[in-house]
């Protein structure tokens, strides 16, 4: 498990899924180290899923930060398209709107990625049991 101060991700090679959580008022340069920490681990594979959950967090991005955010991804693309499918798990209904609007900006980017705020669905959608328990997940 690697842990900072406002995220945390476990990679379960077994189930083909990185677990990224985020915490605290969230910017794009850290959504953006997340993602790099995640794909640059020396256990990480290609064909993982990633589950975002942003339910503890609140996204404090406007519009040009966001596009700042895709433009910077755009132009290290062979890392943004290092995995098969993002799932971004969220809580508050301005966050849903914000992941979204990043969705749509960053279609051309991303490979696969959907915003959800029922954990259920976003299991299913990373290839998870929808009974999956988070619980321990990050202190086995």
């Amino acid at each position: 498990m690697i842990d900072s101060m406002q995220h945390r991700f476990v990679i379960r090679p077994e189930l083909g899924v990185v677990f990224l959580e985020y915490f605290g008022k969230i910017s794009s340069e850290a959504l953006i180290l997340g993602q790099h920490q995640v794909i640059l681990h020396p256990d990480y594979r290609q064909s993982f899923n990633i589950l975002a959950d942003f339910r503890q967090a609140g996204l404090t991005l406007n519009s040009q930060e966001m596009q700042f955010a895709v433009d910077l991804l755009a132009r290290n693309r062979d890392v943004s398209q290092q995995f098969s499918r993002l799932a971004l798990l969220v809580k508050r209904d301005v966050d849903y709107g914000l992941c979204r609007m990043w969705s749509f900006l960053a279609d051309a980017i991303y490979a696969d990625v959907a915003v959800f705020r029922n954990e259920k669905d976003a299991f299913a959608w990373v290839g998870l049991d929808p009974g999956f328990d988070l619980r321990g997940l990050f202190n086995p």
